[in-house]
């Protein structure tokens, strides 16, 4: 469409002189040559030399060469489609070559803008939401969820963040922590997996990996396949933790 708009309003070729198939021949070639450069040179070869354009060493002297590359491209296409199609629209020269250049810097121009204006504005909206969740992470760091016990006297309070895993253990519960000096602390809680699970509900870095076991997907350390699934080693440095089949899918999704 940019090019059909330049040649419709600047005339650069003498359109003129030709004939009203011989002008939608001529401008139907210069439509499909731009369309397939500009494919070959920003598709095509990204896609077969990765490395070589990789945009996060792309850096503007490349852009120039590119772009300048991108034009000659251009320009040859559409001297060979002239030449293939034998119309006497121009002589190869070096103000035809000038017009044609001019032709092909619209799209690429346009292309080129875009995509600027268009990462700017992703990266922008992924620093926002980025932002958010570093902001999130430092205020679930200060709180603090309550495991109560049927006994008051070993009713427990911990830093959400500190939590390592919740297992069952009978009529108790056995919560590991680290506190502030990176120690790490466990306490049984007379209480239900169950009722440990809906006080960590809203949390969902606190997962449950087995019918007995709530872990913190933050603490874990390493993980294990074998025949039977996954196993967790966490950094209580406890025995490794079973990943129950039925909460694999889960379990990789969120980790």
């Amino acid at each position: 469409m940019a090019v059909f708009l330049f040649l419709v309003i600047f005339q650069p070729l003498d359109l003129n002189k030709l004939s009203f198939d011989d002008k939608v021949i001529s401008l139907t070639g210069i439509a499909i040559v731009t369309f397939v450069s500009l494919s070959i040179n920003l598709m095509l070869i990204p896609s077969l030399f990765p490395r070589i354009l990789n945009n996060g060493k792309w850096v503007i002297w490349k852009e120039i060469l590119w772009t300048i590359w991108s034009l000659f491209i251009i320009a040859s296409g559409y001297i060979i489609y002239y030449k293939i199609i034998g119309l006497a629209l121009f002589d190869v020269g070096v103000g035809t070559v000038i017009k044609i250049l001019l032709l092909g810097s619209l799209p690429i121009t346009f292309l080129i803008t875009i995509n600027l204006d268009r990462l700017r504005k992703h990266y922008r909206k992924n620093a926002l939401a980025l932002n958010l969740k570093i902001e999130e992470k430092q205020a679930l760091a200060t709180q603090e969820v309550v495991f109560e016990s049927e006994y008051q006297k070993d009713t427990l309070s911990v830093k959400i963040s500190q939590i390592v895993s919740v297992s069952s253990a009978g009529n108790y519960i056995e919560v590991f922590w680290v506190n502030d000096n990176q120690e790490i602390k466990k306490q049984m809680v007379r209480t239900s997996l169950q009722k440990a699970e809906e006080a960590l509900a809203k949390y969902p870095f606190i997962y449950k990996c087995h019918r007995s076991h709530l872990i913190n997907i933050n603490q874990v350390k390493k993980v294990e396949g074998n025949s039977q699934g996954y196993r967790v080693f966490l950094n209580n440095g406890e025995l490794p933790i079973p990943i129950s089949r039925n909460y694999i899918s889960k379990f990789q999704d969120i980790f």
